[in-house]
């Protein structure tokens, strides 16, 4: 299915209005605000370690699970590596919803392309653009 019309993915992104951090501004500056907030922060980290020592207890306990109960191995197997690797990568939106929550940081919409609305990929970028907004 072919067309004569540009496709959506070669269209450059159209340009997003001001931000609401200007420009000169320091990158640990962004989040301050006329009043200092340093309880946030301490909840942040807490909340963050708490997540990366629950998340590597559930990982742990279903690969365990799994190993001794499907497969009959014990000790440290290849599948509770991975689980530890998996527990870590769970630590990556964990922390964006951290911060979209505690920091009240606007999610980016940069995933949306402009003409993205007719495509077959449409449902998928409106999900995500619609979780994080």
């Amino acid at each position: 299915m072919l067309s004569n019309a540009e496709s959506w993915v070669l269209r450059p992104d159209m340009a997003k209005g001001t931000p609401r951090v200007p420009a000169d501004t320091e990158y640990h500056r962004a989040f301050a605000g006329e009043e200092r907030r340093i309880v946030r922060g301490l909840v942040a980290i807490i909340l963050l370690f708490a997540g990366l020592i629950g998340f590597a207890q559930l990982c742990l306990a279903v690969a365990s699970t799994i190993d001794t109960q499907l497969l009959g191995r014990t000790g440290f197997t290849p599948l509770q590596h991975a689980a530890g690797a998996f527990a870590l990568a769970l630590l990556i939106p964990y922390s964006m919803l951290l911060q979209r929550w505690l920091m009240a940081f606007p999610g980016a919409h940069c995933i949306r392309s402009p003409g993205a609305s007719g495509s077959g990929s449409s449902a998928a970028l409106s999900w995500r653009s619609a979780l994080f907004s």
